[in-house]
């Protein structure tokens, strides 16, 4: 991969004149940031780290997407975007796509007589990127959160929305647990005491 340092800072700088345009979008986005580095899926590069071997750092961009009913900012990191033609979305393999599919759900419903569902909170952000591919998900962002801040070297912990194999590797990990610590068949009565 290209060592895009340099876009990345300059993206970083149109950032900044937007944000200081608008405090309150600064305000939402670095909260966003910080939760990131205070939840563990994100820290700062050591700095016996920031150097690395050419073409063994990738930096992602990243900007802000409002939701329109709740008007809640989201910060979305771009695995797809091209630094001289290539993206770290093109550099890995696709993964199959490992969710269920909704008629399975809906048949494994009706087969028992009690039915079970979940959600995982920020599923993707569960599962943790090798140490190794870690440099591949660096980002820029300021010193203490102020926008005024030196620019301060990040990598991404965990997996990401947008990432081409968050998906699968999220399922796997998933797969795997349930595997080792949930009994496969479990009774009606084992169904009712989980309740």
């Amino acid at each position: 991969m290209v060592d895009n340092y340099d876009q990345a800072k300059s993206h970083l700088e149109g950032l900044r004149k937007k944000f200081k345009k608008t405090e309150e979008t600064f305000q939402k986005y670095n909260a966003v940031i910080q939760s990131y580095i205070s939840e563990g899926h994100a820290e700062p590069v050591p700095v016996s780290e920031l150097q690395t071997t050419e073409g063994k750092r990738h930096f992602l961009f990243h900007h802000g997407v409002r939701h329109p009913r709740k008007n809640k900012l989201r910060v979305v990191f771009n695995a797809s975007k091209k630094i001289d033609g290539k993206s770290v979305n093109d550099q890995i393999m696709n993964c199959p796509d490992k969710l269920e599919r909704l008629v399975g759900i809906i048949n494994r419903f009706i087969e028992h007589a009690i039915a079970v569902t979940a959600d995982i909170v920020a599923f993707f952000h569960n599962v943790r990127i090798p140490k190794e591919d870690q440099d591949f998900g660096r980002f820029l962002w300021y010193e203490d959160g102020k926008v005024d801040g030196q620019v301060v070297q990040f990598c991404l912990l965990k997996h990401l929305f947008g990432g081409i194999v968050s998906q699968c590797c999220a399922v796997m990990a998933l797969t795997d647990c349930i595997s080792k610590h949930v009994p496969l068949k479990l009774t009606e009565d084992q169904c009712r005491d989980l309740i």
